[in-house]
């Protein structure tokens, strides 16, 4: 779902709430229950194994893309431990124990590998990045005050020994961005590759109300910025939304207006960046990050008005003029026990083809994990199979190994030890969405029924869902995207009866043997549609 649609601009404000800004600012009560249902249970029961344990507070774990199989895990004092085939080894791949501070939230809280880490002679080769505090002075700051400061954030890159691939060159330590922080939390999160450069999840230094998010300053964004230089520091892309345009803000912002940023994720497949923001009083959030972006925070908490930590209101009279707002594609709220959202990954694995395509993420308080498209709408449930066990205290992280499959971090913090789980299994995900009698993990078509599973083209959508039957100029059967070449193509064969232009049979029924009015209709019906899920090399 398109978030243009859930933008809220002045002028759609005025018209939809004239008579309350007629009258001025005013206090509407807080909401008891602003998201009414709660989330419900979905159809998937995952079954999860533990990979190692007793880990001092571990945050994050990533699967380096070199094939190797080892996962690397960042503990909150400093140290990055290998797991290779299911084993801890004894010796950190990094240590940073005698940089981090011990008082605040102060961590080694994210590990990110370079995209091009294993490809031999590219500048990327070997390299890695990580994200931790250190103490007010120990370096100069890119941004924030230089009064008060309780510690800095560091994004540092790493490059591993070439001659032993399972430790770090101490030597190889370059800083790339450093950032004064006034308070212990909210403070830089997360990294990842992305389209154009390394994002930074950077939270919002914990200004809340006190504060101003308008993009003139570091906190409460989104950063992009390009890494692949020689020597320190960063450039900035030029095609960042705000080079060069006057506004003021800064230009290593990609968006802004969030409070926490707890996981992002950039999905190499549909090119979409998601981002979990934790809220404040009520609300947590999922967001489909956009260029330029303002996403509400201190305005709003999710799509509702934020009334300076007495809760939240449905009532947006009060909303400043001028700045748009980019609404989040998912919410929940507290009521059902749930408090801190973490972000998770687009699921990509083979151990369960039905959940393909969904965004997997969790709440570090409940312990509970959820399952939703990544185009948004409706939260679901998942019930997990761990030995009878629960998730919590907490997830702090949902990722994924080098196969696309799911990983956890489960962290208790109070004990100050945590896990890395895996999925192992997926049961009951039998899920018929059309009601064609054919399971969505084999249908080609799972948006109408189509029980015989005719399929032209062959490219794994059934002709009752495939728009998509031509590629540019006739190369190839299809290009994944609808487009004039397939209303071409449609034209082409609409006297002559080619079965991949029968797309439907009349009143919506299963191809009919005629190439007609009614698959022109349904060409039309899903000319801006992408290809279906299960369409081979679309997703």
């Amino acid at each position: 779902m398109n978030t243009l649609f859930f933008r809220l601009s002045q002028a759609s404000l005025l018209a939809m709430l004239v008579s309350q800004a007629a009258v001025g600012h005013h206090n509407p009560p807080p909401l008891d229950d602003p998201i009414p249902g709660g989330i419900p249970m979905g159809p998937y029961t995952l079954v999860l194994e533990e990979v190692v344990a007793d880990l001092a507070f571990p945050i994050d774990v990533v699967a380096p893309p070199d094939g190797s199989g080892r996962l690397f895990v960042t503990e909150r004092a400093g140290r990055i431990r290998i797991i290779e085939d299911g084993v801890l080894l004894p010796e950190p791949f990094l240590d940073i124990t005698d940089s981090i501070p011990t008082i605040g939230s102060a961590a080694l809280s994210a590990i990110e590998f370079h995209p091009n880490f294993a490809t031999s002679g590219h500048l990327g080769q070997g390299r890695l990045y990580t994200v931790s505090q250190e103490a007010p002075g120990s370096g100069i700051a890119d941004f924030g005050d230089t009064t008060d400061v309780f510690h800095q954030s560091v994004v540092y890159e790493w490059r591993a020994d070439f001659l032993n691939p399972n430790v770090v060159l101490p030597s190889s330590q370059r800083e790339i961005i450093r950032i004064n922080e006034n308070s212990s939390v909210h403070n830089v999160n997360d990294l990842a590759f992305g389209s154009g450069g390394l994002y930074i999840a950077k939270g919002d230094d914990d200004m809340n109300a006190d504060g101003v998010l308008d993009g003139t300053t570091i906190h409460g964004s989104i950063l992009r910025l390009d890494v692949n230089l020689g020597g320190d520091g960063y450039l900035v892309p030029p095609g960042n939304p705000f080079v060069s345009d006057g506004s003021g803000r800064l230009p290593e912002i990609y968006a802004y207006g969030f409070r926490n940023p707890w996981r992002i994720v950039f999905d190499t497949i549909n090119g979409v960046i998601l981002a979990a923001d934790i809220g404040e009083d009520d609300i947590e959030e999922v967001n489909r990050v956009e260029a330029g972006g303002y996403y509400g925070w201190i305005d709003l908490e999710g799509s509702f008005a934020f009334l300076d930590f007495n809760g939240v209101t449905d009532d947006l009279s009060d909303l400043p003029p001028g700045l748009e707002h980019v609404l989040p594609i998912a919410q929940y709220d507290h009521t059902e026990g749930d408090r801190s959202i973490t972000g998770g990954v687009v699921y990509r694995g083979s151990l369960v083809p039905s959940l393909q395509g969904q965004y997997v993420f969790g709440d570090w308080i409940s312990g509970r994990l959820f399952h939703m498209s990544p185009g948004g709408g409706q939260i679901a449930q998942v019930d997990v199979d761990f030995d009878g066990a629960s998730l919590l205290p907490g997830i702090i992280t949902v990722t994924e190994d080098q196969d696309g499959e799911l990983l956890l971090v489960v962290t208790d913090a109070s004990a100050g030890t945590g896990r890395v789980l895996r999925l192992a299994a997926g049961l009951g995900v039998g899920i018929d969405t059309d009601g064609d009698g054919v399971d969505d993990d084999i249908d080609n078509c799972t948006l109408d029924p189509n029980p015989q599973q005719i399929d032209s083209n062959g490219d794994l959508i059934g002709n009752v869902c495939d728009a998509d039957i031509a590629g540019p100029a006739g190369a190839g059967l299809d290009d994944c995207v609808v487009a004039f070449f397939d209303l071409g193509q449609l034209k082409n064969v609409f006297f002559t009866n080619d079965p991949d232009a029968d797309l439907v049979g009349p009143n919506g029924s299963e191809p009919d043997g005629v190439v007609n009015f009614f698959d022109l209709g349904r060409m039309k019906e899903r000319y801006f549609l992408p290809p279906g899920p299960s369409a081979a090399g679309c997703n």
